[in-house]
């Protein structure tokens, strides 16, 4: 009975979306509000999305980087974990890809900068650069889960996060791979300064990477282990001197 009421409200509820976009930045839960409507329901997930979809983009670019605004592009793209809506898993895959929101909500590759943002004229406002990219991560690899998805969405995965960069991050130390006490404080470097041949990072962004770590790995997994044939990308580095070089830090937890 309290799942056919669930169901029910969430029905009437879908049917006048548009009431709970507006003041959309003002964040009083209407995000939570969609991602509950939307769970688990594939009518109200292929059919309805659109309306939210432009309206979550541009909240992200408000109210900054918060991983809980990615929370709805994964819950769009399946039902019960067990069946992937192939065409929400398109439209999630080139929404974050356009060229017109690449620089503020796909955050990655030449655009990565894990500097805290701010904005002093919006409460609203907060960044969350680390853990907005795991997530992400973890939501565009949804996006080529299932044989139809990885069929039609692992080329263009691959052609903009690349397996270097997916390794580049994960020989970096970690608050996993260092041990406290010997910890060096370095101020000065942020993530991606290179010293001499090796990338580094401060101490407070070891917690962020190591965020990162887990969302990369299953990323590497879906994307370039699950296919039927193991790209030739993968065999270079799983092979190469860069693999045998920097591999000693992923197995030093």
């Amino acid at each position: 009975m309290k799942k056919l009421l669930k169901f029910v409200c969430f029905s009437l509820l879908s049917e006048n979306l548009v009431v709970f976009l507006v003041n959309m930045e003002s964040d009083l839960g209407q995000v939570e509000l969609f991602c509950e409507i939307f769970r688990n329901n594939k009518k109200i997930s292929l059919e309805k999305n659109i309306e939210i979809i432009e309206n979550m983009l541009n909240i992200i670019k408000t109210n900054g980087r918060q991983c809980k605004y990615l929370d709805f592009f994964e819950i769009i793209q399946h039902v019960n974990n067990e069946e992937y809506l192939l065409v929400n898993q398109k439209n999630v895959l080139n929404l974050f890809f356009d060229p017109k929101n690449k620089q503020q909500v796909l955050y990655m590759k030449e655009l990565i900068s894990f500097e805290h943002k701010v904005n002093h004229m919006n409460p609203h406002y907060k960044d969350e650069p680390y853990a907005y990219h795991a997530k992400l991560i973890d939501v565009l690899s949804i996006t080529a889960v299932g044989k139809e998805g990885l069929y039609t969405n692992e080329c263009k995965l691959r052609s903009q996060l690349n397996l270097k960069y997916a390794l580049d991050i994960l020989v970096l130390e970690d608050n996993l791979t260092v041990k406290k006490s010997n910890a060096p404080v370095q101020k000065v470097n942020r993530l991606g300064n290179i010293v001499g041949n090796k990338k580094i990072v401060t101490i407070d962004d070891r917690a962020g990477v190591t965020l990162l770590k887990i969302p990369l790995l299953k990323y590497i997994y879906f994307i370039f282990l699950e296919s039927e044939k193991i790209s030739d990308e993968f065999n270079k580095y799983i092979t190469g001197e860069f693999f045998f070089r920097n591999m000693k830090f992923l197995f030093t937890y």
